[in-house]
């Protein structure tokens, strides 16, 4: 298994360049992804660390994943809490060094939406504006990053659908975010990588179905639905599609 294999390669990481150190990182990363286990996330945080990845860049935006990766699986509050608040330093130290880099202007910004699910209110509106910038700081950086735009829709999007009260409330400390702006991104993160994403299709046709575009709406569904799940990320993506499906057939 994945624990086997890092605990082999533990002696050999001294010598290992960055670049392979980095490469066999992202090897086991796409396995945790795919099997969404605990300890195959862990296992990517011990080899992140074994293997000097707080020198680069490169090797801070990867910790920062790996942080959010672990914490998702913790259930006792303030071990998650820490484990995020350890992963936003990552992306902050990363930038200090390699503040052209758009991952981590990117993963800066996911680890402060991450984080702020601990925050105060006060905190959470204040924090809102940094996450945004980081956004948009990691597509100017690569204006063909179809993960930051994605990251972008879904920031615009949350702010489109607030109630009244909280529009309002972000309308007084300059932000807002309309289910126009949120489609513009994500159909942009569709253009630049199509298909990479079953959830950035969703929320194509969930913002066409807010905007009342019903049979476009319809479109993108019935295509979402004929997808292959091939992440438990797309299969309760498929859920909310077909939920969101009957929901946009009854109002056509």
């Amino acid at each position: 298994g994945i624990n086997a294999e890092y605990g082999k390669m533990e002696e050999a990481m001294a010598c290992v360049s960055p670049t392979v150190a980095m490469e066999e990182a992202d090897r086991l990363w796409a396995e945790a992804e795919r099997t969404r286990q605990q300890r195959d996330h862990e296992a990517v945080l011990d080899y992140l660390q074994s293997c000097g990845a707080e020198g680069s860049g490169e090797g801070q935006w990867r910790l920062a994943r790996a942080c959010k990766d672990v914490a998702l699986h913790l259930s006792d509050k303030k071990e998650k809490e820490k484990l995020l608040l350890r992963g936003l330093e990552h992306a902050k130290a990363g930038e200090a060094m390699d503040p052209e880099n758009f991952k981590l202007a990117l993963w800066k910004g996911i680890m402060y939406g991450q984080y702020s699910d601990f925050a105060s209110i006060g905190d959470k509106v204040s924090g809102a504006a940094e996450i945004r910038d980081n956004f948009k700081r990691a597509i100017e950086l690569n204006p063909a990053d179809s993960e930051a735009k994605h990251c972008l829709g879904q920031w615009m999007f949350a702010l489109a659908d607030m109630n009244w009260v909280g529009r309002k409330a972000s309308q007084v400390l300059g932000l807002k975010g309309t289910y126009e702006e949120a489609l513009e991104l994500f159909e942009a993160s569709e253009s630049d990588e199509p298909g990479r994403y079953l959830k950035n299709q969703y929320m194509i046709a969930l913002c066409l179905k807010k905007l009342k575009r019903f049979a476009e709406s319809k479109e993108w569904l019935d295509r979402i639905v004929m997808e292959p799940v091939n992440s438990p990320d797309d299969e309760s993506t498929m859920v909310e599609a077909n939920e969101l499906l009957q929901n946009v057939i009854k109002k056509m």
